[in-house]
């Protein structure tokens, strides 16, 4: 949005994030803990903040469908890695064993099925397969 010359729509949602965030916190602390707090951040940023950006960015002309289809495989690249590591989380012992073994499949996970897009994903749609594997 400020590329597109609207910084006062970006500090507008922004205010109305901070608003928002704010209660949802101290709830989620009073809820569940560090966990409610992560809940409450989740369920603002999910359930306000993406459907206003969503309505200001079509309000600037922003194509939808295109944002859509560019960030369809960083999410799915996402979803499986969470996968991935809360499968293997059952299967450690102890924190430091989870978080290098966990993180370094999420990491891995993600890396294999977002690499093979990463030319469109910087906007290349007409890349060659030179190009695209950084060979000359």
């Amino acid at each position: 949005l400020i590329a597109l010359g609207r910084p006062k729509t970006i500090l507008l949602l922004q205010a109305v994030w901070v608003a928002a965030l704010i209660p949802a916190l101290i709830a989620g602390a009073h809820y569940r803990g560090i966990v409610g707090v992560g809940m409450g951040h989740m369920a603002v940023a999910a359930g306000l903040m993406i459907p206003l950006f969503l309505v200001a960015l079509r309000s600037t002309g922003v194509e939808l469908r295109s944002l859509m289809q560019r960030v369809l495989r960083p999410l799915i690249a996402a979803a499986a890695s969470l996968g991935a590591a809360a499968l293997l989380l059952h299967f450690l012992t102890g924190p430091f064993l989870q978080l290098s073994i966990c993180g370094t499949v999420a990491v891995g996970v993600f890396v294999l099925i977002l690499y093979p897009g990463r030319a469109r994903l910087l906007g290349a749609d007409d890349v060659s397969p030179e190009q695209a594997t950084g060979e000359t």
